[in-house]
């Protein structure tokens, strides 16, 4: 079985209660009505369904590693039924809540997903995802700023562009601060609401230089790197059997220059897997599991990173140098990998959480995968892609 971190996580972003209609056939149009074949209400947001992952994952492995340490959660919700619900789930599944602040004048952030297989649409209120300067306010508090600081060793920041009031300077020196105390600091931008791709007043140029690991999928990866980006060629005017492969790399380069050295940039890529960047250089790549039928496919990347973060956090505890973390790397994706692809075989995003072992098993199945296909390319004796990425991919620097 793989190794995790014992270690305590905090995660801080979006709180969200879901009212989902499954396998919807027909969208609605305006006055009209259609149906579906079930509704049920959910804990959601990106950081609900990722601080319910780590969760699951430490109540899983808790008989086996008592050492395990119950994540910490940072969000917003109202004094309201669906404030009571959300956080009434999230400690069942053995969240730490005391970071959950409640709001008596705003309610609770809610979301109607309509879900079908691999189409899914939101309709959203952001509620208390949207308290006016919640980092001087109540980020700082000695309550939370002390569990993070003396407690916590990771910070994950789930769907930034998606929470205005946290693209501020106040909220980009905080984060620096953490930092600056040891925090390894993980941050998930997702995607723009109002096609703000580097946040209000660009203020995601402020947090990225105190970003250890960014993590995002492959279209919000190359929608903020073209985004009043001239720097890069763009590679959608290069035809190539590799075409999305050189976009991601374009992204990856643009990424990378706004980082820490040595940080990581993953990109994932749905039933295509992922890769991981440092440096500008692509470190590692991993395929996925098949899926024979996705039944939901909100929450695949919130549970990817929750098991990626379970094991890379390891890694970077027990390796001595970045170069012994790279040689990781393949694990850590093939298990967020894993958990993504059965995630999206049951409905929710954030409850029916695969056990950690069955997680693993998924890994070793997608090493065996990636072995095969590698074996294939050497035996065609075509050239690997990282070569490709590395030789052909200068020529849009």
């Amino acid at each position: 079985m793989y190794p995790v971190t014992t270690a305590r996580i905090a995660v801080l972003g979006d709180a969200f209660v879901d009212v989902v209609a499954a396998n919807v056939t027909n969208l609605p149009t305006w006055a009209q009505s259609e149906l579906c074949e079930s509704m049920s209400m959910h804990t959601g947001g990106s950081s609900g369904n990722t601080v319910s992952h780590i969760a699951q994952f430490v109540q899983s492995l808790k008989s086996a590693q008592p050492g395990l340490r119950q994540p910490f959660y940072i969000t917003n919700v109202g004094e309201d039924e669906f404030g009571k619900f959300f956080k009434a789930k999230l400690a069942a599944r053995g969240v730490d809540i005391e970071g959950v602040i409640s709001h008596s004048d705003v309610s609770t952030g809610a979301c109607v997903v309509l879900s079908k297989g691999n189409g899914r649409t939101f309709m959203s209120s952001l509620g208390a995802n949207q308290v006016a300067d919640p980092t001087t306010r109540f980020y700082r508090s000695e309550k939370i700023w002390k569990t993070l600081t003396e407690e916590c060793k990771l910070l994950h920041i789930a769907n930034y562009l998606g929470l205005p009031n946290l693209q501020t300077e106040s909220f980009s020196k905080f984060v620096q601060d953490l930092r600056a105390k040891g925090l390894v600091i993980s941050l998930d931008p997702q995607s723009s609401n109002t096609d703000e791709w580097w946040g209000k007043n660009d203020m995601l140029r402020t947090l990225l230089p105190h970003i250890d690991i960014l993590m995002l999928n492959e279209d919000e990866a190359y929608n903020i790197a073209t985004t009043g980006s001239s720097s890069v060629h763009d590679p959608r005017h290069t035809q190539h059997e590799h075409h999305k492969d050189f976009e991601n790399y374009y992204a990856a380069q643009v990424l990378c220059s706004y980082l820490p050295k040595d940080a990581l940039v993953v990109i994932t890529k749905a039933s295509h897997g992922a890769d991981a960047y440092r440096n500008s250089q692509l470190v590692a790549r991993c395929g996925t599991l098949p899926v024979q039928k996705v039944v939901d496919a909100t929450g695949g990347g919130d549970a990817f990173k929750a098991a990626f973060l379970m094991h890379h956090l390891y890694a970077r505890e027990k390796c001595r140098t970045m170069q012994d973390v790279d040689e990781t790397l393949h694990d850590s994706l093939a298990l967020g990998c894993s958990c993504g692809a059965y995630r999206v075989t049951v409905l929710s995003g954030s409850e029916n959480c695969p056990s950690w072992s069955l997680i693993c098993e998924g890994a070793t199945t997608i090493r065996a995968l990636d072995a095969q296909r590698q074996a294939n390319q050497q035996a065609l004796k075509t050239t690997p892609l990282t070569f490709n990425l590395q030789q052909v991919g200068k020529s849009f620097l």
